[in-house]
């Protein structure tokens, strides 16, 4: 498998969320995409001709196996268990579904998946939210991709949908992090989801194989990189 650096198509999962929606319309903008597949559970209207949408039953993934083919797969799918409804639909959300997408993107030669995981993720956390995510990217790390990139962002700042009490709250209290604790913290930092969307746009033309991580606090100086890339730390081959 060869990495191809232009006229790349990618693929779109969470297309309207916080961060996938600021990513659309940074693959609509970049010169490197020519053609951009979106799948949504329920049509929406786009105006850019590189879109082409496709609406899917999430509960039966496979039948859609053959429209899942191109070179960057980038997936933003992510809830809460109260937004979910239920442990079990979290599961399903945020354990089944991109796992499922993921195999069939690999079976597929897909060339590289990046993945919206959260700050913390850890298969052996005591915390569900936690957890479920650390296994997430565990499983993802089986699979034969070109190159896996794992972004852990922390709290996410953009206009939401919905109104967050809590989120509000920690945006205030997380913005003076680096501040009161001297940096000692700072993986915990709010982040902006546009910085996100820029770090998975950047994270995708490398040419070097491997699974990157690139925590919350890198993410912010990662965005701000427009011609060259800067690969952070734990770097696994293979």
């Amino acid at each position: 498998m060869e990495i191809v650096k232009h006229n790349k198509t990618a693929l779109i999962f969470g297309a309207s969320g916080l961060v996938g929606s600021q990513l659309l319309k940074e693959l609509v903008a970049s010169s490197i995409y020519d053609q951009i597949h979106v799948f949504n559970r329920k049509e929406k209207r786009y105006h850019s001709p590189k879109i082409k949408q496709h609406v899917i039953d999430f509960s039966n993934l496979r039948e859609h196996i053959t429209l899942i083919k191109g070179d960057d797969l980038f997936y933003c799918i992510g809830s809460t268990i109260k937004k979910a409804g239920s442990k079990k639909k979290f599961i399903e959300i945020d354990l089944i579904y991109p796992t499922e997408i993921a195999r069939m993107a690999s079976a597929n030669e897909v060339s590289q998946f990046l993945l919206v995981s959260a700050v913390n993720a850890d298969a052996e956390s005591y915390f569900f939210y936690n957890k479920v995510k650390g296994e997430v990217e565990n499983a993802l790390r089986q699979l034969n991709f070109w190159a896996l990139h794992i972004f852990q962002p922390s709290l996410l700042l953009g206009q939401r949908k919905e109104f967050r009490l809590g989120e509000e709250i920690a945006k205030f209290v997380g913005k003076g992090i680096d501040h009161i604790t001297d940096g000692a913290l700072n993986k915990y930092r709010p982040v902006e989801a546009k910085s996100v969307a820029k770090s998975m746009l950047l994270a995708a033309q490398g040419i070097e194989k491997g699974i990157y991580i690139y925590p919350s606090h890198y993410l912010h100086e990662l965005a701000k990189k427009e011609t060259s890339l800067i690969k952070y730390q734990k770097k696994k081959n293979g």
